[in-house]
């Protein structure tokens, strides 16, 4: 089930000397699966009764991204750009639960579907590039200085809308100052009338009450010790 392929110049695979990178010692999987570039891992554990671990690994780092679960899961398959990976549950194998999980290549659940009778699952192959190589050859020099010009794109739209959330909060705040306004404008003149019909009598004025503390002791229980 090792899917690995790498493009490389000259259309081959570079031969050299193999070493150890990293030992993965006593993992709950019985397959791997490489993503399509090379650089992202997934170990799963497929077609035994108690399948569902899943661990996704960042190779360049051997780093462990995360570790999911997907039960009864019986196949993988990573989209071509290695962005994605799918595993699901094929009619083949048991007619019970048949579905599909689409997983980033970090582990973070994209999508999960139920469908019945679902047999198998194929990404749809990524069509070649309409570019030319000279043309790939300059955007690849290029890419960070697009990346960075991205990024203060990026950086300017979420600025706008900050500042449209803020003026938008402002306006909310400016609403309510009015409406408590308004509300205390409607007390005033209603306490004038009130105390017109109490002959100047303010009811709602508390200097003129008294206030008065009063302790109530009360007895729950006793109990009479012998003498």
């Amino acid at each position: 089930r090792d899917r690995y392929q790498r493009r490389v110049h000259g259309g081959g695979i570079k031969a050299g000397n193999p070493r150890v990178i990293k030992m993965l010692e006593n993992r709950p999987v019985n397959c791997l699966f490489w993503s399509p570039r090379g650089n992202n891992l997934l170990l799963a554990s497929l077609r035994t009764p108690a399948s569902c671990q899943l661990e996704f690994w960042n190779v360049n780092d051997m780093d462990l991204y995360a570790q999911q679960e997907h039960f009864m899961v019986s196949d993988v398959d990573w989209d071509p750009s290695g962005r994605y990976v799918t595993t699901y549950i094929s009619h083949f194998v048991t007619s019970m639960d048949n579905n599909y999980i689409v997983w980033n290549f970090q582990g973070k659940e994209v999508l999960r579907v139920s469908r019945q009778q679902l047999f198998h699952f194929q990404w749809r192959p990524r069509p070649p590039t309409l570019l030319s190589e000279q043309k790939v050859k300059s955007i690849q020099k290029n890419l960070k200085d697009r990346v960075r010009n991205y990024e203060q794109e990026e950086a300017r739209i979420a600025s706008q809308e900050s500042l449209a959330a803020a003026a938008q909060r402002r306006s909310m705040l400016d609403d309510f100052y009015k409406h408590v306004a308004a509300r205390q404008a409607e007390l005033a003149e209603d306490t004038k009338i009130r105390r017109k019909l109490r002959g100047g009598y303010a009811s709602d004025d508390e200097s003129g009450y008294t206030r008065q503390e009063v302790i109530v002791e009360e007895v729950i229980s006793s109990v009479e010790e012998p003498g």
